[in-house]
């Protein structure tokens, strides 16, 4: 009788390790999900900076080609 009331706090005991694992399993997932949230927003701020860039490029690559085509005397 002693081995079935065993078997059972054993059961009882890995059930409540089961409900706390599957609380911080959430927590987790709750973290990822922010982590995530600030990357994509980072990620976005790069695009926008590297865009800007190019394009500040591109307008003083143009003006010194016009420069360059202009006689000054």
């Amino acid at each position: 009788m002693s081995d079935i009331n065993d078997v059972s706090i054993s059961v009882a005991k890995l059930e409540v390790q089961v409900t706390q694992l599957e609380r911080e399993m959430k927590e987790i997932k709750g973290d990822i999900k922010f982590i995530r949230q600030k990357l994509d927003q980072a990620t976005g701020g790069w695009k926008v900076f590297m865009m800007v860039g190019g394009f500040s490029a591109a307008v003083g690559g143009i003006l010194v080609k016009l420069l360059s085509l202009v006689n000054w005397k």
